[in-house]
């Protein structure tokens, strides 16, 4: 609160707290949990032993007993599924091709949000969550529910991923055309790459920078439409070349 009273601004006390990031604490009279939550994630460390243990920087790096997770925040799973109950309350009499359509971006836009981090077992408990609702769903418009009138909802199968590639689905919430809901655990989880330490765009490596943005450079010609693109400016600092 001192440090930033100079530059006019405060902390906001609901939103504040002091906490730790591996183990919990007593402050103010009341136990903090471990770890904090932060843009819809929670970044906590739990203590692992040494075959998994992270480590320290540097030449002489030694191992520190503990291993730092970033997950999706409960809150913000607790959001989301509030989000999918709603739309499905909503749709209760549509058709089941109108309720994919309209669950689909939402499953797939917060899938892609949190692919960067420790995702998996919480895409998976979603997708089981959202089946048993979809159940239910069937349920109020079939009655008692038997496997046949299930099989006029989920089916199996094969889909094809945006990536290109085909899975086998069994029980997919999907309609006779082949639109099928998209799953969480469909979206695959890619760790964010480090810049290396000795990059800089100053460099003149432009097929490392290229590549990192997913545009590979194999040819001078490639690297003349890429200066052309943005014409002559930095897409990343902004300044001309």
């Amino acid at each position: 609160t001192e440090w930033l009273n100079p530059v006019g601004l405060e902390i906001k006390p609901e939103k504040t707290r002091i906490g730790h990031t591996l183990k919990p604490i007593e402050y103010n009279g009341k136990t903090e949990e471990p770890g904090f939550d932060f843009l819809g994630f929670n970044i906590r460390q739990y203590p692992v032993g040494k075959y998994k243990s992270g480590k320290t920087g540097g030449y002489k790096s030694r191992l520190i007993g503990h291993k730092t997770h970033i997950k999706p925040s409960q809150k913000a799973v607790v959001a989301h599924t509030e989000v999918i109950k709603g739309v499905i309350k909503q749709y209760k009499t549509a058709p089941q091709s109108a309720l994919i359509s309209k669950l689909n971006p939402i499953i797939r836009g917060w899938a892609n949000y949190y692919s960067v981090v420790v995702s998996t077992e919480t895409f998976n408990k979603l997708d089981k969550t959202i089946w048993q609702m979809l159940r239910a769903w069937t349920v109020s418009r079939c009655g008692k529910v038997s496997q046949e009138k299930l099989r006029n909802y989920f089916r199996n199968g094969t889909v094809k991923l945006s990536n290109g590639k085909e899975r086998h689905e069994t029980w997919s919430f999907q309609t006779k055309d082949g639109l099928h809901l998209y799953k969480h655990n469909w979206t695959p989880i890619v760790r964010h790459t480090l810049i290396r330490p000795d990059a800089t765009l100053y460099d003149g490596n432009w097929t490392y920078w290229a590549t990192r943005k997913g545009q590979a450079i194999d040819t001078p010609n490639r690297v003349a439409k890429l200066l052309k693109k943005p014409k002559g400016r930095c897409t990343w600092c902004g300044q001309f070349f």
